[in-house]
């Protein structure tokens, strides 16, 4: 919480009152708000292994277990915005003026290194690529790629909307303010970030005019869906750009008082589905 209290509730145990007290257990009280918490999204059922790595805003790092013990820690001594874990190897951590590159299994730092930026607060694109060893931070119109490995680092620089985010590790995409979206190739970092291809889904004579701005996108390695109300989404080939089809129309009864924005698009564990 703000006080800077972590607290790790089992929704299992846990009941509507709130009056069983067991399944709350206390992780932490810190001086200092905490920044970020992040949770293994497939923990370890012996609840044994680091499965709930938090950090607060003065940089205190803590690798916690699901039974609530303090597996390890790491003091960054920084002011510390945001974290990203793959919950394997590395953790990557961003302040207000530095990114920081942590050995997961070893609770120490492999290297930091400037951003460039002087933020107040979060920047509006923060991911990470894993397996290719990419960060990709957005501000303002501008984002860079840093390319980390051992105690170096290689960054380039793009121009693009706000709205940044990378999918699958090579893919990235922006919504433009025409409603447009554009997907770049992050692994290619021998000259400048390419701009694969730019779909421009309200060219279209037949599309809903005034919506524009309620865009919203998902993609795979292979398929990006856009769109802005209920029945209205769309998917095209991401790398070409190609239409392929239209969304499933949902049922009238979800409309009866008028079509809503759509607040986010996501595709399934398997790439087969989405909401």
């Amino acid at each position: 919480n703000s006080g800077g209290g972590l607290f790790l509730k089992n929704l299992t145990t846990a009941t509507a009152s709130g009056s069983n007290q067991s399944s709350i257990k206390k992780l932490l009280q810190s001086d200092l708000p905490i920044a970020a918490v992040k949770l293994n999204k497939m923990p370890d059922k012996n609840k044994e292994k680091t499965d709930v790595v938090s950090v607060s805003q003065g940089g205190a790092l803590s690798f916690w277990s699901l039974a609530g013990d303090l597996i390890s820690s790491l003091q960054l001594n920084d002011a510390v915005i945001d974290l990203k874990t793959d919950f394997k190897s590395i953790i990557v951590v961003i302040s207000r003026t530095s990114l920081h590159i942590i050995d997961f299994v070893r609770a120490s730092v492999l290297s930091s290194f400037d951003h460039g930026w002087q933020l107040s607060s979060p920047p509006s694109a923060f991911d990470t690529d894993f397996h290719d060893c990419n960060i990709v931070l957005g501000h303002g119109k501008l984002f860079k790629v840093f390319h980390y490995g051992g105690t170096s680092h290689r960054v380039l620089e793009g121009s693009a909307p706000s709205d940044v985010s990378i999918i699958d590790g090579t893919l990235q995409d922006s919504d433009f303010p025409d409603g447009s979206v554009g997907v770049y190739n992050i692994r290619d970092l021998e000259g400048s970030v390419p701009l694969k291809t730019r779909i421009m889904p309200f060219q279209d004579d037949r599309s809903p005019q005034g919506i524009e701005s309620y865009t919203k996108v998902a993609l795979n390695s292979t398929v990006i869906a856009i769109g802005a109300l209920a029945d209205w989404v769309h998917f095209y080939d991401a790398h070409s750009g190609k239409y392929l089809r239209e969304g499933t129309k949902i049922s009238r009864k979800f409309t009866r008082h008028g079509l809503m924005p759509i607040s986010k698009i996501q595709f399934g564990p398997t790439g087969s589905c989405g909401v």
